[in-house]
C-alpha cells in the first residue's frame, strides 16, 4: 500500500500565497478607486449646491428689488424702495476668491463655501462673478435690456489625490427677470 501524502508542498504554498496577494491587492485598489470616486462626486455636488443657493438668493432678491445695478463688474446691487419711492435698503452681492459670494459683507447663511484655510482636503475658489444684460444689441428696448439679466458664477474646485493637485472648473449661469420684467409693457 502506498502511503498518502498529507499536506502541501512548498511550491504549492508559495503559488497560493502569490495568488491570494494578487487578489487582495486588486481588491484594495478597487476599494481605493471607488472611495476616491465617491469623494470626488461629493466635492462636485457641494460646488453645485453652493452655486444653486447663491444664484437662487440673487434671483429672489432681484425679483423683489425695485432696481438692480449690474454696472460694476463682480458686483450686483439690489435696491429696495419704500412706497414713496425713496431707497429703503440695499443688498450688495460681491465676491472674494477664497471666501465665496459675500452679501452685505457677510457670507450667505445657508450656502457653505469650502475655503482654503478651513479645509485641507478640498476647497473652492470663485473665478468669475458678473452680471450683464441678457438682451444686448440694436433695436432692443432699454427697459427690456435692464429687466432681464444673466448672472455668471465660475467656481474652481481644488482637491488632492495622493501627491497630485487636481483643479476642475465649473461655470454656472442663471437668467434673472427683475421686477421691471414683471411690469414691462409696450404701451408706447
Amino acid at each position: 500500500m502506498k502511503k498518502l501524502n498529507k499536506g502541501f508542498t512548498i511550491v504549492e504554498l508559495m503559488i497560493s500565497i502569490m495568488l491570494a496577494s494578487v487578489v487582495v491587492g486588486a481588491l484594495v485598489y478597487v476599494v481605493g478607486e471607488s472611495n476616491f470616486y465617491l469623494r470626488k462626486q461629493m466635492y462636485r455636488e457641494n460646488v453645485k449646491k453652493y452655486a444653486d443657493n447663491v444664484l437662487n438668493d440673487i434671483f429672489l432678491s432681484a425679483i423683489n428689488a425695485n432696481d438692480v445695478n449690474i454696472d460694476n463688474d463682480g458686483q450686483i446691487i439690489c435696491s429696495f424702495s419704500t412706497s414713496n419711492g425713496s431707497t429703503d435698503s440695499l443688498k450688495v452681492y460681491d465676491y472674494r476668491i477664497n471666501q465665496g459670494i459675500i452679501v452685505d459683507g457677510r457670507p450667505l447663511e445657508y450656502a457653505f463655501f469650502h475655503d482654503k484655510d478651513k479645509n485641507k482636503n478640498y476647497y473652492m475658489q470663485v473665478t468669475t462673478f458678473k452680471a450683464k444684460s441678457a438682451f444686448d444689441g440694436i433695436g432692443v428696448d432699454s427697459d427690456l435690456r435692464e429687466a432681464v439679466v444673466d448672472v455668471f458664477l465660475g467656481i474652481q474646485l481644488n482637491y488632492n489625490r495622493g501627491g497630485q493637485k487636481i483643479n476642475e472648473s465649473f461655470p454656472f449661469q442663471k437668467t434673472i427677470f427683475t421686477r421691471k420684467a414683471a411690469v414691462y409693457s409696450d404701451n408706447n
